[in-house]
């Protein structure tokens, strides 16, 4: 009976932590950083609470309608960085001289990134490393295939110009230190963690 009080303090304590961060967990330009498609939650969330410039270490959660954590999934994030460019169409010479032509703004794919993540300890929690190599307005695609079936969703993450780092707010040490706890005292059982609760707020 005594040594059965440890295990359950870590799980209720698991469990709190992760309720804290599931409000708060995620935001990216006042926007929460998790998407429901076709019967799945998935949530995204990065290992310094933001992105910042160069390298990042990602984790993302996929959970099914029960809320539990979705495993053996094939899962990419790829990073693309966007910029507003000025085009000139329609070319050719006017009457008078010059251009003939309408410029129009576009909306253009400068840098791109992408990483495969592994299965983390978590059920559902997927990880991995990549590189953001400037500061901008990035979209982030996460694509999972389960049982041959590919979805994909997008959360915006963006990096201040002037190097600061803004954008993705998340609560990564509070679920890391859930994922460790739980492990440790579910290790004994040859169970995975507790999963019950989403680990933050991620398509």
């Amino acid at each position: 009976m005594g040594k059965s009080i440890p295990k359950v303090i870590g799980i209720l304590v698991m469990a709190f932590m992760l309720t804290l961060v599931a409000p708060t967990a995620l935001t990216a330009s006042g926007e929460g950083l998790e998407e429901d498609v076709d019967g799945y939650h998935v949530s995204l969330a990065f290992a310094a609470g933001q992105t910042v410039i160069g390298h990042n270490e990602i984790i993302v959660h996929i959970a099914d309608t029960q809320d539990r954590g979705v495993g053996s999934a094939s899962v990419t994030v790829t990073a693309e960085l966007h910029e507003q460019k000025t085009m000139t169409t329609g070319g050719g010479h006017s009457a008078h001289g010059g251009g003939g032509g309408t410029q129009v703004v576009q909306d253009v794919v400068v840098r791109s990134a992408t990483a495969e993540l592994a299965e983390g300890p978590l059920d559902g929690a997927y990880e991995g490393e990549i590189e953001l190599v400037e500061a901008g307005h990035w979209m982030v695609t996460v694509v999972f295939e389960i049982q041959g079936t590919e979805k994909s969703v997008e959360f915006p993450a963006d990096i201040a110009k002037d190097g600061s780092k803004t954008g993705i707010l998340g609560a990564f040490l509070g679920i890391n230190a859930a994922i460790i706890m739980g492990g440790a005292f579910t290790k004994s059982k040859g169970g995975r963690s507790l999963n019950n609760k989403r680990p933050g707020a991620v398509r």
